[in-house]
């Protein structure tokens, strides 16, 4: 919305995923959802251009990372690598 100068006032906002897929289901507006999320309740729209963000990982500081931890930084790193 910034890069293309759109104004964004969300009048109902929600962080919780199923609480936004119903009310976009119910026609109360519209969202970015997960894959995971859509079933035939929803339509897709095509926006013409990919839609990407920025994910961060974030450590307690002087704290080792657990074995699992260090395993899904070394698979997101390899994703990363990939693209």
């Amino acid at each position: 919305f910034l890069e293309a100068n759109l104004p964004l006032a969300p009048l109902m906002p929600t962080n919780y995923l199923e609480t936004i897929k119903m009310m976009t289901s119910v026609g109360l507006g519209w969202s970015v959802l997960p894959v995971s999320m859509l079933d035939s309740s929803l339509k897709v729209l095509d926006v013409g251009h990919p839609v990407t963000r920025v994910l961060g990982a974030i450590a307690l500081s002087g704290r080792q990372l657990s074995n699992s931890a260090r395993a899904m930084l070394k698979i997101i790193e390899a994703e990363e690598s990939a693209d």
